[in-house]
């Protein structure tokens, strides 16, 4: 009767993780800290490599933004350009093929992914939520995404303009963010979107950072964000003023105040 009444016991203890695990992408809330561009390795920045990923994993960040370039045969990798970063990573510029890509002589032996190897990544740690930055055309990216059967819910889009926002929306994706940084709308729109929408976040720079705007919004319940944020006096400043968190490289999610 007891090794019964155990049995039981470890079934239901077993279903609630594996429940819990299950619907930790319908949950997320907005961290204040999140990792950009994969976070630093060795105390270098916008790598997005797998050691770059596993880093930041360890040190307790579940919410990832990376880039997204394209390849010349049409697939998805994670590089920031394919001018500056290219020449610093595989030391040359230039547009490749995937697998010219995935077989380069990288920058300090670091790990490339391309997108089936972020999606084996994130198998692996499905507790982490990949915010997109794409380089490249977002809708074709969006549509991507939005055709997953599996870690839809762990990505959150960054959309670039309004239309781009309602589109990933259309598409089922659960959880977007504007970003300003592409383009500049009037300060009233951004505020009157946030009430008619109410995004994930909101993503603005420094230049776009107004305390009227990070006020409104904070009192709408928009969570806004800055990036990129290496400095604590400047998290300080705008905290504030009414900002949520930061897109940072050297920060650290376990060793946050």
């Amino acid at each position: 009767m007891k090794k019964i009444l155990l049995s039981i016991i470890c079934f239901i203890i077993a279903f609630s993780l594996v429940s819990c695990k299950k619907n930790i992408a319908e949950t997320s809330s907005p961290p204040v800290l999140i990792a950009h561009s994969g976070g630093q390795i060795y105390g270098y920045r916008l790598t997005n490599s797998k050691e770059a990923l596993d880093l930041a994993y360890k040190n307790d960040f579940r919410h990832i933004e990376l880039d997204f370039e394209i390849t010349s045969d049409g697939e998805y990798v994670l590089l920031h350009d394919w001018e500056s970063m290219a020449q610093r990573m595989l030391g040359k510029s230039g547009i490749l093929t995937k697998d010219e890509f995935l077989n380069s002589k990288v920058f300090r032996d670091l790990t490339l992914l391309d997108f089936d190897g972020l999606l084996k990544w994130l198998k692996k740690h499905n507790d982490c939520y990949i915010i997109t930055d794409v380089k490249c055309d977002n809708i074709p990216f969006i549509d991507k995404i939005a055709s997953l059967e599996k870690l839809k819910d762990n990505f959150i889009i960054q959309a670039y303009s309004y239309d781009e926002y309602y589109y990933a929306k259309s598409k089922g994706i659960k959880n977007v963010i504007l970003t300003l940084y592409r383009f500049l709308p009037v300060e009233s729109e951004v505020i009157e979107f946030a009430k008619e929408n109410n995004p994930w976040a909101i993503t603005l720079s420094e230049f776009y950072a107004t305390e009227s705007l990070l006020t409104a919004l904070k009192e709408n319940g928009t969570p806004t964000y800055m990036h990129t944020v290496n400095e604590l006096y400047i998290y300080e400043k705008y905290r504030d003023l009414g900002l949520h968190g930061i897109y940072t490289n050297y920060f650290e999610a376990n060793h946050w105040e």
